[in-house]
């Protein structure tokens, strides 16, 4: 019997990093003034996460069999907080750092009822963590804006504007070309 590849699931990319970013202004808000890293310092504990799904998995259908996300170093010793449906069912996982070393990680655990789960590499990943604030230290809520990507903004504009043909072929080019 011959088995087909089911085409896995399309997150947009956006949509898999939204709730990562999320973490990192929450977690990075709450350090003290005197304490705050720099942006690069924050971004080098930001990593790329691939995992691997048995075939037979139920969540499969939905998710698909390999699943790349991303992650927030939070220790010393390879510690990652990731987007939990990344690892449910994976029998393997693994952790690339921005400079493109490639670590093998096993799953830690996955929380329900927060999405979020916990991987840890097999080895220290040699990125320095980012830092963990205290909630008492937050003086006000930092505000963030989620909207949708430009390709899909200029499709509902092309939508509202479809009397006017030569602007909605010229809306219909750039989403074409940004998608």
């Amino acid at each position: 019997m011959r088995r087909t590849r089911r085409p896995s699931l399309a997150v947009p990319h956006w949509l898999r990093v939204l709730p990562i970013v999320f973490a990192a202004v929450v977690a990075s808000a709450t350090i003290a003034a005197a304490q705050t890293p720099s942006l690069e310092a924050l971004i080098t504990a930001v990593v790329k996460i691939k995992t691997h799904i048995n075939p037979e998995g139920t969540t499969v259908r939905s998710l698909g069999r390999d699943r790349d996300g991303t992650g927030i170093v939070i220790d010393s010793d390879g510690l990652v907080l990731t987007i939990g449906y990344l690892m449910t069912e994976a029998y393997a996982a693994e952790v690339i750092t921005n400079d493109g070393r490639t670590v093998p990680a096993s799953v830690v655990g996955y929380d329900h009822e927060s999405g979020l789960g916990l991987l840890r590499t097999i080895e220290p990943l040699k990125v320095k963590p980012l830092p963990f604030g205290k909630a008492a230290d937050v003086k006000e809520i930092v505000g963030y804006l989620a909207a949708p990507p430009p390709a899909t903004v200029l499709a509902l504009l092309a939508e509202e504007i479809k009397s006017d043909a030569a602007l909605t072929k010229a809306v219909a080019k750039a989403v074409s070309r940004s998608s």
